[in-house]
């Protein structure tokens, strides 16, 4: 299972990952959260922006992992300025982090996750975070034996 840096030519095989990803995703989602999280008719094309402009930045890397040269999972990190008032300049993010059914429970997105994380420490950067749906207690665990700690909840109220 070969991980390696995405390319210009990988991005339309990862957003149908993603497209995948978030249909997933949909899954653990309340009906009052889908009414905020609906996507709107063109954020395949802004995901696929996103997607060009993390290959392209040095704050930033895909990383896609292969199976018999087809692209069956990948991750997207970036570095990002932290509020001024903290003493923690710059903070880790995990956008992005998604292997395809068939190919989970063979350490994947821990090999992703490690290669991430090698390219933050090479940033120097010491945090690093993610965000995942409260009711997708099996991406907790994972998330969680992996050293990672609550540390926001967020909540909405419709007006």
């Amino acid at each position: 299972m070969p991980i390696r840096k995405a390319n210009l030519k990988d991005v339309e095989s990862v957003v149908l990952l993603w497209k995948e990803f978030m249909r997933e995703n949909n899954s653990f989602k309340s009906k009052e959260v889908l009414k905020v999280d609906q996507f709107n008719n063109d954020a395949s094309n802004l995901f696929r922006k996103f997607v060009i402009n993390n290959i392209k930045s040095k704050n930033s890397v895909v990383l896609v992992a292969e199976e018999k040269s087809k692209i069956v999972g990948f991750i997207q990190a970036q570095i990002k300025d932290n509020l001024k008032v903290y003493k923690v300049k710059k903070i880790g993010h995990i956008s992005d982090l998604f292997v395809k059914r068939n190919y989970r429970k063979r350490n994947m997105s821990s090999v992703l996750k490690n290669f991430a994380f090698k390219w933050f420490k090479s940033k120097k950067i010491k945090y690093v975070s993610l965000q995942t749906e409260i009711r997708n207690k099996l991406a907790h665990k994972i998330y969680e034996k992996w050293g990672f700690f609550e540390h926001n909840l967020t909540l909405y109220k419709k007006l």
